[in-house]
């Protein structure tokens, strides 16, 4: 997990004012290795690929757990 912050200003209370405020995100990285083992079902599909036939697949991807935004 990573947080990644970002400073954006937000009006204040009069028009002229301006406050800093800051907008958190917190990622999340996601690897993974998946392994699927197939068996074929007929006689012919036993003789061209054999008893088993083992498929992987890996996996990578981000994703946005939570967001949070904030005035100092």
């Amino acid at each position: 997990m990573k947080n990644v912050e970002k400073p954006f200003s937000v009006p204040g209370r009069t028009p002229a004012d301006t406050i800093t405020a800051i907008s958190r995100t917190r990622y999340m990285d996601l690897n993974a290795t998946l392994s699927y083992d197939i068996y074929p079902l007929t006689f012919l599909g036993r003789q061209v690929f054999g008893s088993r036939v083992t498929k992987e697949k890996k996996l990578s991807c981000s994703r946005v757990v939570s967001t949070q935004h904030r005035s100092e």
